[in-house]
């Protein structure tokens, strides 16, 4: 397998963690925007280190089986709904077991203590970028997947951790949402929520003018209306015929 023509798996991770994804775990871990990018930065040279010690270690036809079963990339392609939530229904803890075994509390421990974050968090985003990790590397083999082309993809994935691509591709999430440069990203946050706000409330809009432009629903709502103020005309004569009784009895 040529390195030349080889997708890179760091690249391919860092085009599905986009801002809006972090941000979405980001919510999920109750973190903020840099402790999130922190978070990630720890985390994914541990997972594709161990991924990469464990195929060296002959277990490169097992990863290779897992992926081709249970991985197509599809959680790369909706990171935000996958990192929003979607990760708590998917199979993080069980890739977790298998390539940590007995050393995933010391791992969480030792990125808790190096981080300054709560091990809880930690666990918790090691179980959604795990089933990231297995689809990055369905992704990057092309559908090809195979023993040997696992270990190409986690050898060249662990020569770019040690050269600092992931602090590169990652990179600061305050740089990469601040869109205007001015060195605040919370409010071009900001301005993406009120312009996501707009274009829905546009969408609402034409649907509604669309429907209120149809004759059947117009000739409906209009039988309706009209069945509606017979039906209130009734019902105020009946009340004055009634109260007019009582009257003529006191």
């Amino acid at each position: 397998m040529s390195t030349d023509t080889q997708p890179d798996l760091i690249d391919t991770l860092g085009g599905a963690l986009t801002p809006q994804a972090l941000l979405a775990l980001a919510k999920q871990l109750g973190l903020g925007l840099d402790d999130v990018t922190k978070l990630v930065k720890a985390i994914l040279p541990t997972l594709l280190e161990r991924l990469q010690h464990n195929a060296d270690a002959g277990d490169s036809q097992h990863i290779a089986d897992a992926v081709a079963k249970d991985h197509d990339g599809s959680v790369l392609d909706d990171a935000v709904g996958f990192l929003g939530g979607g990760f708590r229904t998917a199979s993080g803890g069980g890739i977790l077991g298998h390539v940590f075994g007995d050393q995933i509390d010391s791992t969480a421990q030792r990125i808790s203590t190096e981080t300054h974050l709560p091990e809880t968090a930690v666990r918790t985003a090691m179980t959604a970028l795990a089933p990231m990790a297995m689809g990055a590397i369905a992704k990057v083999a092309l559908g090809a997947i195979s023993a040997a082309g696992v270990v190409a993809i986690l050898g060249l994935a662990v020569q770019g951790i040690r050269s600092g691509k992931v602090q590169r591709v990652v990179g600061n999430l305050n740089d990469r949402l601040d869109d205007d440069g001015d060195g605040v990203a919370l409010d071009d946050v900001g301005r993406d929520a009120v312009s996501a706000a707009k274009r829905s409330g546009a969408a609402v809009a034409t649907a509604a003018k669309k429907v209120t432009s149809n004759p059947t629903v117009r000739n409906t709502a209009s039988k309706a209306k009209a069945a509606a103020v017979g039906a209130a005309s009734g019902a105020k004569k009946k009340l004055k015929k009634l109260f007019g009784r009582f009257g003529k009895k006191g």
